[in-house]
């Protein structure tokens, strides 16, 4: 385990202990691959806008990459291997591999008299479970994704004080079982650093890429793996060509699929307008500056970070109907909504803001205002700041009344997974 840390100033301590009462000591504990994606980039947001309200964040988690961008923030980080899941027989017997992780757990509590415990995705519940069992903390689980119900009893999640979904979408499931309390279950919207980002400034791009002034410009942006879908975007673009269309597509991200993707526009004909710029620091400049619409062809989508951030960039939305993107873009607002995998539709909304210039702009604006009022990093910090006082101001709550529900909410999860799947196999008969 390696263990990095930062003193918190004076005046740091004195605000954090000026009230007993008030939850300000928080430790996150997060799983995940070693890059920054949208649950870190979250997770990074969140720490930096809670520590400028005088609390004092401390992470556990197993991402070198992670564990550095906080470190730069003044958050006392602490990294371990993790793994992704951990054999049940090893925790029901309580290995060694697990006492490590449930030690160390209740050895950063103590050390920094942690509150509560705020756990990012699901798979650290597992041990952190037990850790606030021993510790008597209360603690959450912020979901980024959906978890059917045997994940749900794997990672411990029915434990939490409180689960916390992204979006309506993401809690979808659990909110259809009524056996636990209602205020177990809450959405918190993603958000995104409104004062940070625009700082970027704008990057225009056209001349060093080549792309004509005539040229309307979309982008997509986001990791190149086949959830998201980017094959659907340039079907679609190839489409717009055939027609005529001065169109271009900016492909930002990186990804598995890169290669696949190079050599599907080069099948389609369409290399002089596609540019894969790769990965990329300053995207929100690239999008504030060079870009006309975002384009999205995602096939599963949990939230829709890049259409919040698209909108802080003024730029109308063309993505599909599914998921947390249909929170985030309002359909015929802010952008516009297609059904999945619809090359088509997609090519015909394209054309569609390319010849009425002024309704994308409208558009833009309008998606600018949203994000602004309803998806702020302020906003996302104050709601969890809530959510910490919240569930330690109950968890003194009797331990047989939790696991009677917890009990209950198990029985109707198999339930009703196993009723869905008898009515599903009626309707094919």
């Amino acid at each position: 385990m390696q263990h990095f840390t930062k003193s918190p100033t004076a005046s740091t301590t004195m605000m954090a202990e000026e009230e007993t009462n008030t939850v300000k000591r928080i430790l996150f504990v997060h799983y995940g691959d070693n890059w920054i994606r949208g649950s870190e980039r979250c997770l990074l947001d969140l720490m930096a806008q809670l520590q400028q309200q005088y609390f004092q964040c401390v992470l556990w988690c197993n991402q070198s990459v992670l564990a550095q961008q906080a470190k730069a923030l003044g958050v006392t980080v602490y990294r371990s291997d993790f793994p992704a899941k951990l054999p049940l027989f090893q925790r029901l017997s309580k290995q060694q591999s697990f006492n490590v992780l449930v030690g160390t757990g209740c050895h950063i509590v103590k050390k920094h008299n942690i509150q509560c415990i705020h756990v990012n995705n699901a798979a650290p519940g597992q041990w952190v479970s037990q850790v606030a069992k021993q510790s008597q903390l209360p603690w959450l689980v912020q979901l980024h994704g959906i978890y059917f119900w045997r994940d749900r009893i794997y990672n411990n999640l029915y434990q939490a004080n409180r689960l916390v979904g992204v979006s309506d979408y993401v809690m979808r499931d659990l909110k259809q079982e009524q056996a636990s309390p209602t205020q177990k279950y809450h959405v918190i919207s993603n958000g995104i650093d409104t004062d940070a980002l625009p700082q970027q400034g704008q990057i225009d791009l056209r001349s060093q890429l080549g792309i004509s002034r005539q040229d309307y410009v979309f982008a997509h942006l986001g990791s190149l793996i086949k959830r998201k879908g980017v094959d659907t975007l340039l079907w679609a673009l190839a489409l717009r060509v055939k027609q005529g269309g001065a169109v271009h597509l900016l492909i930002i991200g990186s990804g598995p699929e890169q290669q696949s993707l190079m050599q599907l526009s080069r099948d389609l004909g369409i290399c002089a307008h596609v540019s894969f710029l790769g990965e990329q620091d300053t995207a929100f400049a690239i999008l504030a500056g060079t870009a006309d619409c975002l384009v999205s062809g995602a096939k599963e989508e949990a939230f829709g970070l890049v259409a919040a951030e698209a909108g802080l960039a003024k730029l109308p939305a063309i993505v599909p109907d599914i998921g947390g993107l249909k929170e985030v873009v309002v359909d015929q607002q802010t952008g516009c909504h297609y059904p999945v995998n619809d090359s088509h539709r997609l090519c015909q909304l394209m054309a569609k803001y390319q010849q009425q210039p002024e309704l994308a702009k409208q558009h833009g604006h309008s998606g600018y205002i949203r994000v602004c009022h309803c998806f702020n990093m302020a906003q996302n910090a104050a709601a969890f700041a809530r959510s910490y006082q919240d569930i330690a101001s109950a968890n003194g709550s009797s331990y047989w009344r939790n696991h009677t529900a917890l009990i209950g909410t198990y029985s109707l999860s198999i339930f009703n997974t196993l009723k869905r799947k008898l009515n599903k196999g009626l309707a094919y008969e």
